[in-house]
């Protein structure tokens, strides 16, 4: 179950199913014990007390059989000496053992009835008194040594104390007849104390017993725990030397050393310097408790981590006994972590190379790309004369619509990649919300007039937004931009403002396009995703603008968002917070002049 300090064999009276397995010999060696510790005094006693009796027998002429009488004694006391010098070191505790001593206590007891019954009438009455003393103290004494034998003890008292009370009657006289009495009375109080301590011995086998089986019964929950938890217990003394812990700890140490005796920082070979194993002494040495306290244990080839948690113990009279504690090895878990920070670290930096070379990249594209576009246009405008031929002023138009689109895709690479990198700060400024919105309006007003999609602008709502007025206009110029894409001709196009719940608001783009599958819209967030291939294919783009118009957004704390149908069109919202927007004072129509007023700005 574990290594504890001072493991022993067991504990006195073991059973663990029922009490069919209750060890009676236990029991009974328990009740034979103090007979075989104090039996040669007891029989020394007897041998003096033989002695007296020859003693008094002697001015009287008695006959011989006083003296066969004493070598009764002599030999019965010889028997039990033997015994008990032959047994000393290996008692025996069964029923002959029992037996034994109980025919032994009968034996003396027929004894010590003789010279009460035929010695006593032919002594002298000083002699008669001595030996009445004698046998009434050996009476009382036999009883009490036998108490943990019932039956012995109630056998030997009987005999003796009726003897003494026939030899009483006997004598007919009535101070001899309380004699009787009184020695009757001894004897059964005597018995009666047997009893009694019988029965207190029995329950206090009983009593060990089934706390023996629920110790035992204990100790099989702590071993089914330990086998089948991946948790350790262990415990400390006062000094913080180990006193118990698990089987599984060695293995989990890799190691074949005795751990008792050792502290745990010994035990898992802590280094001084770690973080960890100097706050677990310093919380034990302050006699605090630890919860879930992460240690570094370093083994030869290999490092392991430790969750600890444990309490201090305290004795009845608040005196300090050790700690008590669980020890989870979460390796797996840590290497788990350690590989993910790794692999985090890995991409991070791979991403930061991506970036990087794509920045670097498209600034070098951006320089050459911006002269062709420049040129292009001259040539288009054929500001240093008429080209000559119709067929070259097409080819320079279709340079300059190709060199313009793969200008705004490297703006879009420079503008994920400064967003991925942190480096894209907003140049905040207050702007009326109408404005930017007809500013979008004007701008993609010519792209869709050229795809026949009808564009409207509804600009009578309005307010003061603060934000970057640059970004806020690319992202809605990126969300007209792509409603006209997907749209086909005769679809129109609608765009207004609109006051949110909250006090927000929200530029709303609607077309009645192809839309998108509810399963695509949060995917087309992506960077260089679209609704679906062949989407990208027919329309074009590398789908980076949604992208780049939602991390905008939410540089403002804002979003923006889709709600689309398959077929039948798609309504995106740039939408910005309560906090970056200034709605005006509703009007007070009460008021002439005001009124007035309203009317006139309304017409």
């Amino acid at each position: 179950m574990g290594h504890r300090t001072g493991d022993a064999s067991g504990p006195a009276f073991g059973g663990i199913n029922s009490w069919s397995k209750f060890d009676f010999s236990k029991f009974r060696a328990e009740q034979i014990a103090p007979l075989a510790q104090f039996r040669p005094y007891v029989m020394g006693a007897n041998a003096l007390a033989v002695l007296i009796v020859i003693w008094s027998s002697l001015p009287a002429t008695v006959g011989p059989w006083v003296y066969l009488w004493a070598v009764c004694q002599a030999g019965l006391t010889v028997t039990v000496l033997y015994h008990w010098f032959r047994d000393r070191n290996f008692a025996s505790s069964n029923h002959r053992t029992i037996a034994a001593i109980e025919a032994a206590s009968l034996a003396f007891a027929v004894l010590w009835a003789f010279p009460l019954l035929e010695l006593l009438p032919e002594l002298p009455i000083g002699a008669q008194h001595v030996v009445l003393a004698v046998c009434f103290i050996i009476s009382v004494t036999g009883a009490f040594a036998l108490t943990r034998l019932p039956l012995a003890s109630i056998t030997f008292t009987v005999v003796v104390s009726g003897a003494l009370f026939v030899s009483q009657i006997r004598r007919g006289e009535d101070v001899d007849l309380l004699l009787g009495f009184i020695a009757v009375a001894v004897a059964s109080l005597m018995s009666l104390m047997s009893v009694a301590l019988y029965r207190t011995l029995v329950r206090r086998a009983a009593d060990s017993y089934h706390l023996n089986r629920q110790s035992e019964f204990i100790a099989l929950l702590l071993k089914d725990f330990e086998m089948c938890s991946s948790d350790l217990l262990w415990e400390t003394d006062e000094a913080g030397k180990l006193t118990y812990f698990s089987d599984r700890l060695p293995t989990l140490l890799g190691t074949s050393t005795q751990l008792l005796g050792k502290t745990l920082e010994e035990a898992a070979g802590a280094r001084p310097d770690d973080k960890g194993w100097q706050d677990f002494t310093q919380l034990t040495g302050n006699r605090q408790a630890i919860d879930g306290l992460r240690l570094e244990v370093r083994r030869p080839s290999i490092t392991d981590w430790w969750m600890i948690t444990a309490h201090p113990l305290w004795g009845h009279a608040q005196e300090f006994l050790g700690y008590r504690g669980v020890i989870r090895d979460i390796s797996l878990e840590r290497r788990a972590q350690l590989d993910l920070i790794t692999a985090k670290e890995e991409a991070e930096r791979a991403s930061s190379a991506k970036s990087q070379f794509l920045a670097i990249t498209s600034h070098e594209l951006k320089t050459p790309l911006n002269a062709i576009v420049g040129f292009s246009e001259m040539l288009v405008a054929q500001h240093e004369g008429p080209l000559g031929s119709p067929v070259y002023a097409e080819y320079a138009s279709t340079i300059l619509q190709s060199s313009s689109h793969l200008r705004n895709i490297i703006a879009d690479i420079l503008d994920v990649t400064r967003i991925e990198r942190g480096t894209l700060h907003l140049v905040e400024q207050d702007m009326d919300a109408a404005e930017i919105l007809e500013i979008a309006y004007k701008m993609c007003r010519a792209q869709a007039k050229a795809a026949d999609t009808p564009l409207a602008a509804d600009l009578e709502r309005t307010a003061e937004i603060q934000g970057d007025i640059t970004r806020i206009r690319q992202v809605l110029i990126n969300l007209v931009t792509n409603a006209i894409k997907f749209s086909e001709p005769g679809n129109a196009i609608a765009l207004w403002i609109e006051r949110l719940p909250d006090d927000g608001l929200a530029f709303v783009i609607e077309d009645h396009g192809i839309g998108i599958a509810p399963g695509d819209i949060e995917r087309v967030f992506e960077a260089f995703e679209q609704g679906d291939a062949s989407s990208s294919r027919r329309h074009g783009g590398l789908g980076l603008g949604l992208a780049i118009a939602r991390k905008i957004a939410r540089l403002h704390d804002g979003d923006v968002t889709l709600d689309s149908i398959k077929d039948e069109g798609t309504t995106a919202r740039l939408i910005l917070p309560a906090t970056r927007v200034k709605w005006p004072e509703p009007l007070d129509t009460s008021d002439p002049e005001t009124a007035g007023a309203a009317s006139l700005a309304m017409k």
